[in-house]
């Protein structure tokens, strides 16, 4: 498809669901509209404010006023990300659906081209998948989890052609019309991203991973605010394998120890320092979450 044919170009909407995101909301959203519309037309974004306090939907009104095409959807009840996930799919009226969470940012101007682009050569494709890349470490412990998240990231790209629920995520994903039409998520458990990736397996769609539509976040800064993080994590699987049965668990299952060992190789050339004891506290870590 040409990039210059406006009529051939593919209609986006995306959606932010967001809670007390004051800080970033603003900032993702002159990320958004930054973007070279290459091959979509972005047609509407949708913050929906998950009973925020803090003025973000305010902030998103003001913003609103010199950007018609944004809207914001607000009340007062804290319903979960899942449930204003349902609301903007309800609503969406576009070729493709883009969700990104409210505290990242688009790394470059062409974040969507290559999150969109996978839609135009296949139409067999319901989701797309993009990367969320932290941002360097401020303090001693973070700049430790980045490794480690690179270092999965680096583990995780290798395998499948990255078609894996763990390139999957909720910062930044990418539906089909038709499979946002037929995936309402359950609102009862974490794992949006996890439950999206099998149930475009379910439908007999395909998944792709785009390793160029990239996303940037930060991580915890504390052992206290990373247990947090990672506790929900780990409670997943099991949902998941409720949900959809025991099928899924293969998805689950350690990758192979070769792609493991080119990832550290590789880590452990750009982190030599940082990469072991990211390595020895992601271990202790998942021994940790094994015993509670």
């Amino acid at each position: 498809m040409s990039m210059t044919d406006v009529k051939k170009k593919l209609g986006v909407t995306v959606g932010i669901p967001a809670y007390n995101e004051a800080a970033n909301i603003v900032h993702i959203l002159n990320s958004i509209f930054r973007q070279k519309e290459t091959v979509f037309t972005l047609e509407r974004v949708i913050v929906a404010c998950d009973g925020s306090t803090d003025g973000t939907p305010e902030l998103v009104q003001d913003f609103a006023m010199k950007n018609p095409k944004t809207g914001v959807l607000f009340d007062v009840q804290r319903l979960g990300k899942s449930s204003r996930m349902n609301q903007i799919m309800a609503l969406n009226r576009s070729d493709i659906l883009v969700f990104f969470d409210a505290d990242v940012l688009l790394d470059t101007e062409l974040t969507l081209h290559h999150l969109v682009e996978p839609f135009t050569n296949n139409k067999e494709i319901g989701l797309v998948g993009g990367v969320d890349i932290p941002l360097p470490g401020e303090n001693f412990f973070e700049s430790m989890v980045v490794a480690a998240v690179d270092l999965w990231r680096y583990t995780r790209e290798q395998y499948n052609n990255g078609d894996t629920v763990h390139n999957c995520h909720g910062g930044i994903l990418a539906l089909s019309r038709e499979f946002a039409a037929q995936s309402n998520l359950p609102t009862s458990q974490n794992g949006d991203d996890n439950f999206l990736y099998f149930r475009v397996k379910e439908l007999k769609l395909k998944f792709q991973y785009a390793p160029r539509a990239v996303v940037r976040h930060r991580e915890p800064k504390t052992p206290h605010d990373f247990i947090l993080q990672r506790g929900r994590f780990h409670e997943i699987k099991p949902s998941m394998v409720r949900h959809f049965g025991e099928w899924v668990s293969e998805y689950y299952l350690p990758l192979p120890l070769h792609i493991k060992l080119k990832a550290l190789v590789k880590a452990m050339l750009r982190k030599p320092f940082l990469t072991p004891l990211a390595l020895i506290w992601e271990m202790s870590m998942h021994k940790y979450f094994e015993w509670r």
